[in-house]
């Protein structure tokens, strides 16, 4: 994690914290998808949750979403959540691919690979080789 990202982070946290709804939805998203922190479902729905409290339309969407999906019945189904999400991400990268818009498709395959999604560890392995959408990294 880089300074600017730990910066950001902070931001997010003590905006969250004073109660602004944007803030805790974005800070959910960062938690659900596991960007520059540990994946935490429970926290992010908790989270996506206080911003839809507050009637902000993102957050009531994102925590329908996680509720539908099972975060609310514990751990066996944030599993089957992050395979979702890995699944989903893997499609709009391929998307991104297709559009030539390399650096958002090696961004989604990441993503989706952080969640073991394995085609999408091969093709962010190629991106890498390639240089496509990321500095070229053959190590």
């Amino acid at each position: 994690v880089d300074r600017d990202s730990k910066k950001a982070m902070e931001t997010f946290q003590k905006a969250a914290k004073e109660g602004l709804p944007e803030a805790q939805n974005h800070l959910g998203r960062t938690y659900e998808i596991g960007e520059d922190v540990e994946t935490d479902m429970p926290r992010a729905v908790k989270l996506y949750k206080q911003g839809a409290d507050q009637g902000y339309e993102p957050a009531i969407f994102n925590y329908e979403m996680a509720l539908r999906a099972g975060a609310d019945k514990g751990d066996a189904n944030i599993k089957t959540m992050n395979t979702e999400y890995a699944d989903e991400q893997f499609r709009h990268g391929l998307v991104y691919q297709e559009r030539k818009d390399q650096k958002h498709a090696f961004l989604c395959f990441l993503k989706a690979a952080r969640h073991d999604h394995p085609e999408a560890q091969m093709r962010t392995a190629l991106c890498y080789e390639k240089g496509e959408g990321v500095e070229p990294d053959v190590d």
